[in-house]
């Protein structure tokens, strides 16, 4: 089955930051869905967004989509 996981993150400063990239580190076993959000790259069992440039006071999220063992 497809489990899901909603990261979400924010900028809650003044200035925007740079070059941003997050990671989440999965369960080995599970397998990363063509269906995730966005600009991302897995390598193992850690995926990693490029946000690029957060804006001042700015949030967004990311889901990622696992195809999900049932044994």
């Amino acid at each position: 089955f497809t489990s899901m996981k909603t990261i979400t993150y924010k900028n809650n400063t003044a200035h925007t930051v740079y070059n941003v990239k997050f990671h989440y580190r999965f369960l080995t076993g599970l397998a990363v869905k063509s269906s995730t959000s966005g600009n991302y790259t897995v390598s193992g069992n850690v995926i990693t967004w490029n946000v690029g440039h957060l804006l001042p006071y700015n949030s967004g999220f990311k889901h990622a989509y696992f195809l999900t063992p049932i044994t």
